[in-house]
């Protein structure tokens, strides 16, 4: 492994959701008001896979779904669209990475309390799992900062 494709991994995620119109974003602090229902851009891990040589790795994205809806039809509605939505083409990825491979890992659903009991908010975590290959040579130039 050589570096990580997050970045250029989830600009991918997020402008193939956008082209479907889906209610994504990048995090909770980016959300106006009270907006629902939700996608909320979440974890990311990854691992080396194959050969040494192939620069391939497995990479696992987590998108979270939230409702305030009462009954659960339209949270079920939210992640049947995100599943479909990741079945269908993404764009290229920048940077000199390849997607590989890409499916739904797994998926879950269940509803939030607030501090009295009562019912708050459905909560669903999305795990996308992908295989994505770095095709760029390796530079010397190590970036720390974001220009």
């Amino acid at each position: 492994m050589r570096r990580s494709p997050l970045l250029e991994f989830q600009v991918a995620i997020y402008q193939h959701f956008k082209k479907y119109n889906a209610p994504i974003f990048e995090d909770l602090a980016s959300i106006p008001g009270d907006q629902f229902p939700r996608i909320v851009i979440g974890e990311f891990a990854g691992k080396a896979m194959g050969s040494k040589a192939s620069y391939t790795q497995e990479v696992t994205l987590t998108l979270h779904l939230y409702s305030t809806c009462p009954g659960k039809e339209e949270i079920n509605k939210v992640l049947d669209s995100a599943i479909r939505c990741v079945n269908e083409p993404l764009p290229e990825m920048g940077g000199g990475f390849y997607l590989l491979n890409l499916g739904v890992d797994e998926y879950e659903v269940f509803s939030l309390e607030d501090e009295d009991g009562n019912f708050a908010v459905y909560h669903g975590t999305l795990a996308i799992k992908a295989t994505i290959q770095d095709l760029e040579e390796s530079k010397n130039e190590i970036e720390w900062e974001v220009k």
